[in-house]
């Protein structure tokens, strides 16, 4: 997703790296109007169990990848909460806030009224239990 590409280049430029000198991420690997499959692996604890009951395979309409030096410094800031297939960062979780978080995957394609995506449920369980 862009808006996911944005935020980790924006996380990049705070550290003082240069994001036109040095190649953090790729481009997109998919082309086309279309959408591809991945599957969630190595994912933490927390995502463990915020996907119990439902399966691991997500799917998006872009595929960036970040090199992996990159995506170690990631942890620094974020919690990578799973990985993919081919062992890209696909949920980040900013560290120290109870409920920000972003997927370089499409959580809406699958998600419906009656049977919302996960992260959607678990958004709105934070976001009420951090009302002011």
């Amino acid at each position: 997703m862009i808006v996911s590409k944005i935020l980790i280049e924006t996380h990049f430029i705070s550290k003082g790296i240069d994001i036109k000198q040095e190649k953090i991420i790729s481009d997109n690997l998919i082309e086309g109007n279309y959408f591809t499959g991945i599957t969630l692996d190595k994912m933490t604890p927390d995502f463990t169990k915020l996907y119990h009951n439902k399966a691991t395979s997500e799917y998006s309409s872009s595929r960036f990848s970040i090199l992996p030096h990159y995506s170690e410094l990631l942890g620094e800031s974020f919690e990578i909460g799973a990985r993919n297939q081919y062992f890209d960062p696909e949920i980040l979780k900013l560290k120290n806030h109870p409920y920000f978080l972003f997927t370089m995957f499409c959580p809406q394609i699958i998600s419906t009224k009656d049977v919302p995506h996960p992260i959607f449920l678990q958004f709105i369980k934070q976001a009420e239990k951090n009302k002011k």
